[in-house]
């Protein structure tokens, strides 16, 4: 967890973290280093609902670059692993390999991932709307968080 969370941040550190800044002050090839690196950690690592993150961030990435058929692309590529699985369901960390000593937790986070995306997309990729593709996406999570309510 600590070095996925450490490729992310400092993906979005490279990326300056804030929608005002220039392209001229974003670093968008380390940042999407770092992006790639989490994804390969992550993979290895840990098997719960976190790939759709990675490319969610690869996306917003592209946005701030200003390349909106490569966000889409990479929108397509989240929506991809979100059908795979409900991402409000999370794995207890005791059932992920590399934590299997930790005591078993009956503790379970509740977070409406679905509600949490869907405003980010329309908050934070306004340069989409309009588009067919992002439409759908909008609407697909949509039906996915109702499917799957806390």
């Amino acid at each position: 967890g600590e070095a996925f969370s450490s490729c992310m941040t400092l993906a979005m550190a490279y990326s300056n973290c804030k929608d005002d800044a220039t392209k001229e002050e974003t670093d968008f090839d380390k940042a999407f280093k770092y992006c790639d690196l989490s994804l390969e950690i992550i993979s290895k690592v840990y098997e719960g609902n976190i790939n759709h993150s990675i490319y969610f961030n690869f996306a917003h990435l592209c946005i701030k670059k200003g390349d909106l058929n490569k966000s889409l692309e990479y929108l397509d590529k989240m929506m991809m692993h979100i059908r795979e699985r409900n991402i409000n369901e999370f794995k207890p960390i005791n059932k992920i390999w590399c934590f299997d000593k930790l005591d078993d937790s009956e503790k379970s986070i509740q977070i409406d991932s679905y509600k949490n995306i869907i405003e980010a997309l329309k908050e934070d990729f306004k340069a989409l709307e309009g588009n067919k593709n992002f439409e759908d996406i909008i609407k697909e999570l949509e039906i996915l968080k109702e499917k799957n309510k806390l």
